[in-house]
């Protein structure tokens, strides 16, 4: 029994793989997908069922890539075809062997005998671990962190704190079921039965469980019942197994679910198709349709769009690139209004979960943005106050970051004259356009492209060497931007102000510091100091918050001011006499 049992130990901690060696190494795992399924022996009428059911992992700046498949026929299947297929990548042959993986194997991490919570108040635990305090409480523990982590990275910056206007915490409109969307796990629960709800338990420790997600603070009445009827429907499944987390199989997966304020609802149910033939599919989406729709017209809940994503992959995930099946409504995207702007919301498409709670945010915003800046220097001249008083500045918004456009389409009416948006994800930026133009936006314009790249070109354009006063919003990922987008922002001396938006204060310390901390080789440009900081909370119950910042822009010295205004004129003859046909095509804008 012992070595039995030791032999079937040993053969979980590996895993045969395919590895293929002599690859392009700036290939990124969408490319060597995009490179293999145009193999000749492995594309068009060809193509093995393999392809479709494996895994692929490409690590950045690696020749080298694993394919994984479910199975050791398909394993074998697919060694001989990729050896018998002539592989060449950028004018290299690639190496195709046999790999076999050993899988690290964790102790069990024992189970505190002590714990005496139920299953529902340890998910409520990992989910919304503030879910046992009083609401003003909560805001509190907020507050605490952001002025915590703010006033470290004042004291780095050299910035007395005594100077910042820590401002007391925005509580949400709405504190319970406030979430607009959810992604739910299916698998067996505490009983043994197939569940739809959140992991509970612990994974080292090998016991865990799916708790059904009633009973939870954050999730909506709409979306507990709609989990209700997906778990009844995969109960009446028996012989189709819900998602292992263990062996990372199982038929049933996912339950993907978004709600509006506008009363539209979708349900996405993720499936692994692996083993199953396309008429068993076929027949389960229109039993699943059927069983839905009823079970919902009985619950008096709405249905916009229902769907099925079909994924293979290990992870636990809805993969934005894998298509959605419609089997109710006409598209895949719902409605919701935000500040009185329309917007289409996609499955997978990034949109804030607490609508009451953003409109609050953005408000914010705009309102700090707008504020006159009292740091910009007055006219010092008859002449400039004339001009001044005649034409009023243009007000430009920069959106950094911006995503799909929400924040600069919800602070576009009468409040700017420009507004210019730039965020390195292409597809982001497709969606911005198509948001501000259903919107009739006219007054934005989208970029994709790093914005360190971006923003030295937009700020010698005609309107802002005009004198136009320029405000940028930066509303960063979870990690803040890289150096070189602060570095950008300081070097551009027509940003005055910036109104920084982050969604983990302490994440974004290094951002901080760098737009404050004094002009050196390495930061160079006029720095900047915090005016005043404040958090809105959009996620009750738990440690997340948005926490806003106003940065002002310090002015030189006088004397290192006229300094550098002295060698820029006595530099400018010689510019002028060197590059005499560039200057007059500037010239000329």
């Amino acid at each position: 029994m012992q070595a039995a049992a030791s032999a079937a130990a040993a053969a979980a901690q590996t895993v045969s793989r395919i590895r293929l060696a002599n690859l392009n190494k700036f290939f990124n795992k969408k490319d060597t997908l995009k490179w293999l399924t145009k193999v000749p022996e492995l594309s068009g009428e060809s193509a093995p069922a393999w392809i479709s059911q494996m895994s692929l992992k490409k690590s950045p700046k690696s020749d080298m890539a694993f394919i994984t498949l479910p199975t050791d026929e398909l394993h074998k299947e697919a060694l001989a075809a990729l050896r018998a297929a002539t592989l060449i990548c950028r004018n290299r042959e690639v190496i195709v062997k046999e790999f076999v993986d050993k899988v690290k194997v964790h102790a069990p991490k024992p189970v505190d005998p002590n714990d005496t919570r139920t299953p529902l108040e340890r998910v409520a635990d990992q989910t919304t671990p503030f879910w046992r305090m009083d609401y003003d409480e909560q805001l509190a523990q907020k507050h605490t962190t952001m002025e915590t982590a703010v006033s470290e990275a004042l004291r780095k910056s050299g910035v007395d704190k005594a100077s910042v206007q820590i401002l007391e915490p925005v509580a949400s409109p709405i504190v319970d079921g406030y979430r607009s969307k959810c992604e739910f796990q299916i698998g067996l629960g505490v009983d043994g039965l197939p569940t739809v709800g959140f992991n509970g338990g612990n994974y080292l420790s090998g016991q865990w469980a799916v708790i059904n997600p009633r009973g939870l603070k954050h999730v909506n009445e709409t979306m507990l019942s709609a989990v209700d009827i997906i778990q009844a429907f995969i109960r009446t499944k028996p012989d189709l197994p819900v998602w292992d987390k263990g062996t990372k199989t199982g038929f049933f997966r996912l339950a993907l679910m978004r709600t509006t304020s506008l009363g539209e609802t979708m349900y996405i149910l993720q499936l692994d198709p692996r083993t199953y033939e396309p008429e068993q599919l076929l027949a389960l989406e229109s039993e699943f349709q059927r069983y839905f729709t009823t079970a919902a017209a009985a619950a008096n809940i709405p249905v916009t769009v229902l769907g099925v994503q079909y994924f293979s992959g290990t992870n636990d995930m809805f993969p934005h690139d894998e298509p959605v099946k419609v089997l109710v409504g006409d598209k895949d995207t719902i409605e919701e209004t935000l500040c009185g702007f329309q917007f289409s919301i996609s499955p997978t498409s990034f949109f804030q979960i607490n609508k009451p709670a953003t409109e609050v945010l953005y408000g914010m915003v705009r309102d700090w943005a707008l504020e006159v800046d009292q740091s910009i220097p007055a006219p010092t001249s008859t002449a400039e106050s004339a001009a001044a008083n005649a034409a009023p500045k243009k007000k430009i918004l920069l959106d950094l970051c911006c995503g799909t456009g929400t924040i600069g389409i919800c602070m576009s009416t009468g409040n700017f004259d420009k507004i210019y948006g730039v965020d390195i994800v292409s597809e982001a930026i497709t969606n911005a356009k198509a948001n501000a133009a259903r919107n009739s936006v006219t007054n934005a314009e989208y970029t994709a492209a790093p914005v360190e790249k971006y923003l030295p070109g937009l700020l010698n354009s005609a309107e802002v060497r005009a004198g136009a006063e320029v405000i940028a919003v930066l509303d960063p990922p979870r990690p803040g931007v890289n150096k070189a987008v602060i570095k950008a922002i300081r070097t551009c001396p027509a940003i005055r102000r910036v109104v920084f938006v982050s969604c983990d204060i302490k994440q974004v310390q290094t951002n901080l510091m760098d737009l404050m901390r004094e002009a050196t080789g390495s930061h160079p440009g006029a720095r900047f100091t915090m005016h005043r900081c404040q958090v809105v909370d959009l996620f009750p119950h738990t440690k997340h918050m948005e926490v806003v910042m106003e940065f002002r822009r310090v002015d030189e010295p006088a004397a290192e001011k006229e300094q550098a205004e002295t060698e820029a004129i006595e530099a400018q003859p010689e510019k002028l006499e060197t590059t005499e046909g560039e200057a007059t095509s500037q010239n000329s804008l």
